[in-house]
């Protein structure tokens, strides 16, 4: 589970079937989290999905405005999640699961007077792929 000592009840899991995953350090990097982001490895099994699972306890201070979650994987930004102040003030504690992506793709639809722009939207699972190493 990663905590971020300046964030005192954000707790965020990785976690497959609803179970969260046993989380590793690089040793050589910092033990010690700091800021709002810190750094963590997990063991993975390919082909299973997984999900981020993000609990806001009692002891968290909701800061005015919004909570802004972003996800990265193996460098890459995939996408962030917004909670809202009111939400989280009135609900402590609460939590969100974060499972996939939505994409949205643009294609062009014939239609008998005229060409529409259509915008359709999939949702891609997180999963866990092979890792070939050469």
């Amino acid at each position: 589970m990663a905590i971020l000592p300046d964030i005192p009840g954000l707790e965020v899991n990785v976690r497959v079937d609803g179970f969260p995953l046993t989380e590793y350090q690089d040793p050589r990097e910092p033990h010690e989290s700091s800021g709002n982001r810190t750094t963590r490895y997990i063991e993975a099994t390919s082909g299973t999905t997984f999900d981020i699972y993000v609990q806001f306890n009692p002891e968290f201070q909701v800061p005015n405005n919004a909570v802004s979650l972003a996800v990265w994987i193996e460098g890459s930004y995939l996408v962030d999640e917004i909670f809202l102040e009111e939400a989280l003030r009135d609900h402590l504690p609460c939590a969100a699961a974060i499972n996939g992506i939505n994409k949205s793709s643009n294609s062009l639809e014939a239609n008998a007077r005229r060409k529409t722009a259509v915008k359709s939207w999939k949702f891609f699972p997180f999963e866990f792929v092979g890792l070939e190493i050469s």
